[in-house]
């Protein structure tokens, strides 16, 4: 593939940790950027290629959202919960999913995490860290993990036993293909270069990686397909920060 190809992306959620950095790598790369965020005064760039659009991704209307996303060569879901707010990454999944089948998008990558889905156990092969963040995502963050598990499940289906026992096929409407983006321990640790582990469910990597790492990964994805309609977890040996 001719990585220097210029793509249209839309980056919906890119006023976070993941979401900015897409945004900023995407502009390097020299690709065209559509960043939606619900508050557009926290996407700091003014780059010529980068067009910045409100979109509250609970309130907003499908067919509002089908018309901004038209003419995406790929859509790039970094949506994330924010604490004392209602969880929206799986109605932000499944809004998306259907503007897509609208407007005629095929692709899209969204942020979960390790640990979701079927990469459960390899959370706890992570070592120490991975069983301290298994805790974690089981109690305090335990409300993000069913909203993830639920994300997942509309984007690419989920195993038997992860949400009402039996497995549950995914609602991906005809034509469109999602990866899911599964990060271990979020960094924000300074220097990248783009030392960053990748994995399916039942391989073992690093338990932290920088945010600037999974952008990067995500915009490789622009170009690879391997991982359509399936998840991919990215790790690394970053410094932690805090996930």
């Amino acid at each position: 593939a001719d990585l220097s190809r210029s793509m249209k992306i839309f980056v919906v959620g890119a006023s976070g940790g993941v979401g900015s950095q897409v945004v900023r790598l995407a502009l390097e790369q020299g690709h065209a950027v559509a960043a939606l965020a619900r508050d557009t005064t926290k996407i700091s760039s003014d780059h010529e290629n980068l067009v910045k659009q409100k979109m509250d991704m609970q309130a907003c209307d499908v067919d509002a959202l089908a018309d901004t996303i038209a003419g995406a060569d790929m859509v790039l879901s970094c949506v994330g919960n924010r604490r004392g707010d209602p969880p929206v990454v799986a109605t932000a999944t499944s809004k998306i999913m259907s503007a897509m089948a609208k407007a005629g998008v095929r692709r899209m990558a969204l942020v979960s995490s390790i640990g979701v889905g079927d990469s459960r156990l390899q959370l706890l092969r992570g070592g120490f860290g991975g069983v301290i963040f298994s805790i974690i995502f089981a109690t305090i963050l335990r409300g993000t993990k069913e909203d993830l598990n639920a994300a997942e499940a509309l984007a690419i289906g989920a195993p038997a036993g992860m949400i009402y026992g039996a497995a549950t096929p995914h609602s991906r409407p005809d034509g469109v293909s999602v990866v899911v983006v599964r990060p271990a321990g979020l960094s924000d640790a300074p220097g990248s270069s783009g030392d960053y582990e990748v994995a399916l469910s039942h391989g073992t990597l690093g338990m932290s990686v920088r945010r600037e790492d999974v952008a990067r990964f995500m915009l490789t994805l622009t170009q690879d397909t391997q991982y359509d309609n399936g998840a991919v977890s990215v790790g690394g040996n970053a410094p932690r920060t805090g996930h």
